[in-house]
């Protein structure tokens, strides 16, 4: 395999590792949400901001610094994610 296609393949699995910790995010709120339906989670938008946003982010960051050195193209992905959700949710916030 040449190196443009292993940095892609680096670049797509770090995106899909990044996709997924965010969807686990999500789906924990959904999870505590059908759990403790008296808690009244769902409800509250901050819970979403911190538990499916800030958090992911900060772990995105952390893990994109971690792996830059050795594994630069997964790094990459992590980031092209992180940009992606963070530019969402401003876009998000600024409509409504």
């Amino acid at each position: 395999m040449n190196s443009k296609a292993k940095k892609a393949v680096g670049i797509a699995s770090g995106a899909i590792s990044a996709l997924m910790l965010a969807g686990s995010a999500f789906a924990l709120l959904r999870i505590t949400d059908l759990l403790f339906p008296s808690w009244g989670i769902a409800q509250t938008e901050w819970t979403h901001w911190v538990g499916g946003i800030f958090i992911p982010e900060a772990i995105f960051i952390v893990a994109a610094v971690a792996l830059w050195r050795k594994r630069g193209p997964i790094a990459a992905g992590i980031l092209l994610t992180a940009v992606a959700i963070g530019l969402h949710f401003v876009i998000h916030v600024a409509m409504h």
